[in-house]
């Protein structure tokens, strides 16, 4: 049985020229329960599953279990047609995400989203050499011509012996991002880019930038710069300030994308930076 999450916070986001407005986000949660598994040695109706990653009753992602000798264990995943994609990083290979990684329109480093359709023969795979831990992958489906962001957990044990859909979810509102294993919106962190709770300029930028904050009360502070996987690279600030403005001086070397996480008083956000050199 599916159990599915419709969680929903409403955001009130000020714009310099436009006043204020009501976005209304929400992330559709949907747990597999019990967990499904896909086992090709058991034939015909066990080495395959169709991921609905809306829940609209259409199957948009065909996850296979593929064991041609016991050396090795791939995960092939299909698309339904070019309205669904798949995060990959090389070749056709799946990018294995992580907790927290993000999931976005700009894809970390060398990635980039393709469409293996059903019964074909260009499947995106992941391929094991051994491994028991969950792990992510990023999808993404087109809604009325637009690109909603979402992600699917699986699961491998040493044995190659099977594979295991937990769950997945997606974001309903449209070229947003969303971080892998996110369940529920929290704080404005979706909205980081019309927040911009950090002035960050020049941006894009060239192996230097300027990062400016102001606060109007006393706060607590923690600043952090991700790689485009998600990972912390580097903390900038992790205090109690007193209301005031404050400048950051960040160098990055390695061209692409980078992000500012900051959580202030508690309520985080995430905005992008590009190095462009």
């Amino acid at each position: 049985m599916k159990k599915t999450l419709l969680l929903t916070r409403i955001f009130a986001i000020s714009f310099l020229i436009l006043g204020m407005h009501t976005i209304q986000s929400q992330i559709v949660y949907t747990d597999i329960n019990p967990d499904t598994i896909v086992d090709a040695s058991k034939g015909v109706g066990h080495y395959n599953y169709f991921l609905d990653l809306n829940n609209d009753g259409t199957k948009d992602f065909e996850i296979r279990h593929f064991r041609p000798d016991s050396t090795f264990m791939a995960v092939e995943i299909y698309c339904k047609d070019t309205n669904t994609q798949i995060l990959i990083f090389s070749g056709n290979e799946v990018f294995q995400l992580t907790t927290e990684n993000i999931v976005l329109k700009s894809p970390p480093f060398n990635g980039t989203w393709v469409c293996s359709v059903f019964n074909s023969s260009n499947s995106a795979q992941i391929v094991y050499s051994g491994g028991s831990n969950d792990f992510y992958v990023g999808l993404r489906i087109k809604i009325s011509g637009k690109w909603h962001y979402g992600w699917a957990r699986l699961n491998t044990p040493k044995n190659f012996s099977k594979i295991t859909i937990r769950d997945y979810a997606y974001n309903t509102v449209a070229d947003q991002q969303i971080l892998t294993g996110q369940k529920t919106i929290t704080g404005i962190g979706t909205y980081a880019k019309e927040n911009n709770i950090l002035k960050i300029y020049p941006n894009p930028f060239n192996l230097k930038t300027g990062i400016g904050l102001e606060l109007t009360e006393n706060s607590t502070v923690q600043i952090v710069l991700c790689n485009a996987l998600g990972q912390q690279i580097s903390e900038l600030e992790n205090r109690s300030l007193q209301a005031g403005k404050y400048m950051y001086d960040l160098n990055v070397s390695g061209k692409g994308i980078y992000f500012l996480r900051s959580v202030i008083n508690g309520v985080p956000s995430t905005q992008r930076l590009i190095q462009v050199e």
